[in-house]
């Protein structure tokens, strides 16, 4: 059996806009590595950010700097490799866990995640510090004041905890994203939210209109002291939710 016969279908194209509309897929992008840098005043990936550079392409050169350019990309390339291990390192996951994630050996995963946390400590102190908020308290806090509160031992809730605190800072993100998009774009029927991310449809004529719009209201301000602004992305298509490509200028000329 190839490995072409085990790909799994693209389910979303059985989801089709209506007849003289477009769908459209608003993404908070890299909103959960965001919240992890701001949460953990990291400086540099904070600044990386703010930059609009390629996170995880960044992570990949600093973690393994001698590995070719041509290493990089493909499903398999280190880029995906960094972005799926960061996210997990980031996130609590221990290299036992790590190991099944990325698919490579125990001495691996314990290597990158030290190579992690040396080149990112305040990550490595804001770990500590949710974790002794869960002994003192049994709770943790977002950004917008919001608390999960834990009732079972603390031994193994710190990636609970850490998990939460990101996850939750990037919904309720979505959530105003959503209430900003209903109270001033009535044209704009919302169909899903998917974690970091707003699956709309809007007539086709009105596209090339309100994706602009659509960018302003999206851009969602978390209130750190030094404030996390988490811009948007925006990709359409009139065909299906499968079919999704980039709202830029020469595809809005197409829908006109």
């Amino acid at each position: 059996m190839n490995n072409t016969s085990l790909r799994m279908p693209n389910l979303r194209k059985l989801f089709v806009p209506d007849p003289h509309q477009t769908l459209l897929d608003i993404d908070l992008k890299g909103a959960d590595a965001r919240v992890v840098a701001w949460e953990a005043d990291d400086n540099d990936l904070k600044g990386a950010f703010n930059a609009g550079l390629d996170i995880h392409r960044l992570n990949a050169a600093t973690i393994w700097p001698q590995a070719p350019a041509s290493a990089m990309e493909g499903p398999k390339g280190l880029r995906q490799r960094a972005k799926t291990a960061v996210h997990a390192v980031n996130y609590g996951c221990k290299p036992r866990t790590l190991m099944d994630h990325i698919s490579c050996s125990l001495h691996e995963a314990e290597a990158f995640t030290r190579r992690w946390f040396l080149l990112h400590p305040n990550i490595a102190e804001w770990h500590r510090r949710v974790e002794h908020q869960v002994r003192a308290r049994g709770s943790v806090t977002n950004r917008w004041g919001y608390t999960m509160r834990y009732f079972d031992r603390p031994d193994n809730l710190l990636p609970k905890a850490l998990a939460w605190i990101g996850q939750s800072t990037t919904a309720i993100a979505c959530n105003k994203m959503l209430v900003a998009i209903a109270r001033e774009l009535p044209l704009v029927e919302i169909l899903l939210q998917t974690h970091d991310s707003v699956t709309i449809q809007v007539p086709t004529a009105c596209v090339p209109d309100m994706v602009p719009r659509l960018q302003e209201l999206c851009t969602v301000q978390v209130p750190y002291s030094d404030p996390l602004l988490m811009p948007c992305e925006i990709k359409l298509s009139t065909d299906s939710w499968g079919e999704m490509h980039s709202s830029n200028a020469p595809e809005l000329q197409r829908l006109d």
